[in-house]
């Protein structure tokens, strides 16, 4: 996903501060340095945090990852389970969010895990709203303890303009378009959706089904 290879850049040279300055209309100067040899870790290593690995390792990233399985990926240098994830905040620069919402991720990161960052790293959010303390983060963007961040994902969309998140330092909003492709996204869906008409009227197992007790 190109979208998380942009994020990344962004954060790692400053972006989202800069922009909330221009708004201000104060010159402010930051300095970046290479993105190579960093480390991002990514919460939620399915379809969206595996391509977001690959990216990664092409721009010489070391990679951390999480998944509910622990299974491990071909892009990803470690692999852990959710129950390390307090253990492994302090050591990325950047933390990449891409797991679904279920009764076990909500409020995933918290103030807790939010503390637990390393001091000026940067957080990705584009998995769902609901798994981001958005209180907590505004706090830690504030205060400085952290860089940066880019949300793509609200806990109300379209997000009102009355909404405290537009005015939060360091923080760039894109409007729920990291996993979308102006050419392709809909014509796969459809074909994802013929496939199983298909596969459903000659009674054939499905393709993408949700697993009710995992809830995703």
């Amino acid at each position: 996903n190109e979208y998380f290879l942009m994020t990344l850049l962004m954060l790692n040279n400053y972006i989202p501060a800069m922009s909330f300055n221009a708004r201000s209309k104060k010159w402010l100067q930051r300095f970046n340095t290479s993105i190579i040899g960093k480390t991002v870790l990514i919460v939620g290593v399915g379809h969206m945090g595996g391509g977001a690995a690959s990216w990664s390792k092409k721009v010489g990233l070391k990679v951390i990852g999480i998944r509910r399985t622990g299974k491990p990926h071909r892009h990803v240098d470690e692999m852990h389970t959710p129950d390390m994830l307090t253990k492994l905040l302090p050591r990325a620069d950047f933390v990449f969010l891409s797991t679904p919402l279920t009764s076990k991720t909500e409020m995933l990161i918290g103030r807790k895990e939010i503390r637990a960052m390393k001091p000026g790293a940067g957080l990705v959010n584009v998995g769902r709203a609901g798994v981001l303390d958005h209180d907590a983060l505004g706090d830690a963007l504030r205060s400085g303890h952290l860089g940066g961040a880019v949300l793509d994902v609200m806990p109300q969309e379209p997000l009102p303009s009355r909404s405290p998140l537009w005015s939060i330092p360091n923080l760039f909003i894109t409007t729920h378009s990291s996993s979308d492709d102006a050419g392709y996204y809909t014509p796969r869906s459809l074909d994802l959706f013929l496939e199983n008409l298909v596969r459903y009227a000659r009674g054939r197992k499905l393709n993408n089904l949700v697993d009710l007790e995992q809830e995703y």
